[in-house]
């Protein structure tokens, strides 16, 4: 009798099952709101990369002298009079960028939030967006000028263009939490980084330019 009850084993393995089938379920919810959540991050990090990218394509090239001067110069009159004048002389014209740092701000900002929209992401909301315009300062063009004595002013001054620009933006977007109500928290807030840069080609990034 003892031996066909330990023989009977029918109905042990259910239980056994049932919790593995609890544990599967688990398991693809836990990995379902870890790729959802993971997804969000990829659109909101492509809409700031994207905003940047449109904000540094403003960037325009642009030629300018790097010198400005003033040269004197004998000339003759009708009468056969020789008279000194001052005449104003500039140097070869050398490209550089140019990009206007509000209007950069302003588009960067935009966009963010068009492409946020447009990635149809639910439930979000910007709380912070900072955006940085950065030049080059280790070696742009540099432009002297001397005004000419023929204006009646003798003045000089130097002026200096980037060869690049960088368009820098950091972010921190709230999103919703996928199986919020389980773990305890609706929202997560994400971080994001992004920059894009628009350069002069040709140009070696280093030694002296012009």
């Amino acid at each position: 009798m003892i031996k066909k009850i330990l023989k009977n084993e029918k109905g042990q393995l259910l239980p056994f099952i049932a919790v593995i089938m609890i544990l599967l379920i688990l398991f693809t919810a836990l990995q379902f709101a870890l790729s959802m959540a993971y997804l969000s991050r990829i659109k909101a990090r492509d809409a700031l990369d994207s905003a940047v990218l449109s904000a540094v394509s403003l960037a325009e090239r642009r030629t300018n002298p790097t010198y400005y001067g003033e040269q004197r110069k004998v000339i003759v009159d009708s009468e056969g009079n020789e008279k000194i004048v001052w005449v104003k002389t500039t140097s070869n014209y050398k490209p550089y960028l140019y990009l206007s740092r509000s209007d950069a701000i302003e588009i960067a900002e935009e966009y963010f939030i068009k492409n946020l929209k447009l990635s149809n992401l639910k439930g979000y909301r910007i709380l912070d967006l900072d955006i940085t315009i950065k030049n080059d300062e280790n070696n742009p063009i540099q432009v002297v000028k001397r005004r000419p004595v023929t204006e009646g002013i003798v003045d000089s001054w130097e002026e200096n263009f980037p060869r690049w620009v960088r368009v820098e933006a950091s972010a921190k977007v709230e999103l919703p939490a996928p199986l919020g109500g389980i773990l305890g928290r609706d929202t997560v807030v994400v971080e994001l980084k992004a920059n894009s840069r628009k350069h002069l080609l040709g140009i070696p990034l280093e030694g002296v330019w012009n």
